[in-house]
């Protein structure tokens, strides 16, 4: 059987590393994701993470993904214990609508929290997580769901704030609308809320799941540990297991963010040997221009690492930090005509058409 068990804290913190590198600047708070499974490892439970190949029995059985909304400028104060009850509350309600056994969990994104959530679930109920998520990267957006790319439906949803309230969509018109009521139910919640959707047959999960990002999310944890432990250069070490490109190094020297309430949005510049880096911010690290020329555009990832090959998260940024910009491509699907619609340039109001970031820096396919 395919199955990585995390039994160890050590173990945790390379996944959420490696997933906190690939959510480009977004995902939620490595350092609360941490301190989550820190609560229920230490209680001696286990996290089962499985390939999707593996999940069989009840064929009624649907896998949901639960996750944290709201603006990377807004996490907000949050306890392990108040995050179980609203997390317990969500699977109650989803199953009673949906009249179905959830059977498992499927990460909506990568990040330090919002990995952090399904795998705590898995822990909490004894459920195993898919060795995969919906996006392969992190995104702003309820629309940057290889669901909406697919078709399948996100509801029934239930988005369960800090408050206690508790809000069930059955259905919903569009992913427009999706977005704007459950981004509304965080906003007006202090910032932030947690929701449980995207119930999926395992027939339709073999579609919508990207495949194989949580077991790397881990090796690229073990890449920071192990070059820091062998006094390696930690960021040529990641740029080889990301099979990316180092694209620009330099100091932080403008940091334009505003946080909504529902986005930490704006740009930062990094000025450096080559000129000026502008990288416009939703959340997440979404088009980087070199001397106003784009290099890297979204879905592909942009990473801004520190020296020591940690990521640096949007709300992190600092005027005089000193940061590595990396780049890699996004997966296919990302890249098809749905794909760019939902998460190329032009969804966020550039009038850029999108070209790979390979092609962009010259490298070829």
């Amino acid at each position: 059987m395919r199955m990585i068990v995390i039994e160890s804290l050590e173990e945790a913190e390379d996944l959420l590393l490696g997933a906190s590198i690939l959510a480009t600047g977004g995902g939620g708070s490595l350092r609360f994701g941490l301190e989550m499974l820190r609560g229920v490892l230490g209680s001696g439970r286990g996290i089962k993470i499985l390939d999707l190949r593996e999940f069989s029995g009840d064929e009624d059985g649907v896998l949901v993904s639960p996750y944290f909304i709201g603006s990377m400028g807004s996490l907000g104060e949050r306890s392990e214990g108040k995050v179980r009850g609203m997390l317990l509350k969500a699977l109650s309600v989803v199953e009673k609508e949906l009249g179905r056994k959830v059977v498992g969990f499927v990460s909506s994104e990568l990040g330090g929290s919002n990995t952090a959530v399904p795998l705590y679930a898995s822990a909490l109920v004894d459920l195993p997580v898919v060795d995969g998520d919906l996006m392969g990267r992190a995104g702003p957006e309820l629309h940057q769901s290889t669901a909406h790319i697919l078709g399948l439906k996100v509801t029934p949803s239930v988005v369960v704030s800090p408050r206690d309230s508790i809000v069930l969509l059955k259905d919903v018109a569009s992913v427009d609308d999706y977005e704007s009521i459950a981004r509304h139910v965080a906003y007006i919640s202090g910032g932030w809320s947690l929701v449980i959707d995207t119930p999926l047959t395992l027939r339709d999960a073999g579609r919508a799941v990207i495949k194989g990002t949580l077991s790397f999310s881990m090796k690229l944890g073990r890449v920071v540990r192990e070059a820091i432990a062998r006094r390696l250069d930690v960021v040529e070490e990641l740029v080889k297991a990301l099979n990316g490109w180092r694209v620009f190094d330099g100091i932080v020297s403008t940091v334009n963010l505003t946080d909504t309430g529902k986005f930490l949005e704006g740009f930062i510049e990094v000025q450096g040997a080559r000129g000026r880096l502008k990288v416009y911010v939703k959340n997440e690290y979404l088009l980087a221009l070199l001397n106003d020329k784009p290099v890297v555009m979204c879905p592909d990832l942009i990473i801004l690492l520190d020296e020591s090959g940690h990521p640096v998260l949007s709300n992190m940024v600092s005027e005089g930090m000193r940061v590595i910009v990396v780049a890699t491509r996004a997966p296919d699907i990302w890249r098809s005509v749905r794909g760019l619609e939902l998460f190329g340039p032009k969804h966020f109001g550039f009038n850029f058409e999108y070209k790979p970031v390979e092609e962009l820096l010259g490298m070829g396919g």
